[in-house]
């Protein structure tokens, strides 16, 4: 049985300024894993916003969460495949692309290391490279990333470690770097979370 979120009981309860943070709190990341989806800015931004009014509209028959983002998450992950679903006429969640650009997002990393970072993600499937933003660009938990994309805790545990094999096989000659200049950041304090997933290689 989980332990309701404090944020998203008063939210439930009416509470206009709760209603306010808990947007505030994640708009950001609600935009950057839209774009994970789609490059349509709009489309993201609109989808959004339904979510948000739909929620608040909504939200005295909302179920418990322990966490606000969770929820979140997996429903603009919903609505997004539905209306690119309908834009494309895809089938399913695989031919859906998500894509693990995040020059934007890392102005901090040398491009040339950024660059077969990125081309070695890129040879994940959509599913494995999902699981590894949330995991360790989002910082969710096994359990949390399950719940957003449906699927079973072992068997996203091994999804995952099996994407991590297939990253270590491309990057085995830059991982050393990677390691040690994430080693000396991480004891700094300076790291900002991404690209964590290689000090687990």
């Amino acid at each position: 049985m989980i332990t309701p979120h404090p944020l998203w009981l008063r939210f439930k309860a009416g509470d206009p300024d709760a209603f306010e943070q808990m947007y505030e709190e994640n708009i950001d990341a609600l935009l950057r894993y839209g774009h994970h989806f789609t490059v349509q800015t709009e489309v993201i931004e609109d989808v959004i916003q339904e979510l948000f009014v739909d929620l608040w509209n909504r939200k005295s028959n909302l179920g418990d969460t322990d966490s606000p983002r969770k929820y979140l998450c997996a429903s603009l992950r919903h609505r997004l495949y539905r209306v690119l679903k309908q834009n494309s006429k895809v089938s399913g969640e695989e031919q859906i692309p998500f894509d693990l650009t995040w020059a934007q997002e890392d102005q901090n990393l040398e491009e040339q290391r950024h660059s077969q970072v990125e081309k070695a993600m890129n040879q994940l499937s959509q599913r494995e490279k999902e699981a590894i933003y949330l995991r360790y660009h989002q910082g969710l938990t096994y359990e949390e990333i399950g719940e957003i994309m449906g699927v079973q805790y072992q068997s996203l545990r091994n999804q995952v470690h099996r994407a991590i094999q297939k990253l270590r096989n491309i990057l085995t000659v830059i991982i050393m770097i990677f390691l040690t200049s994430l080693s000396t950041s991480i004891l700094s304090g300076g790291y900002n979370g991404k690209y964590i997933i290689l000090s687990s290689l």
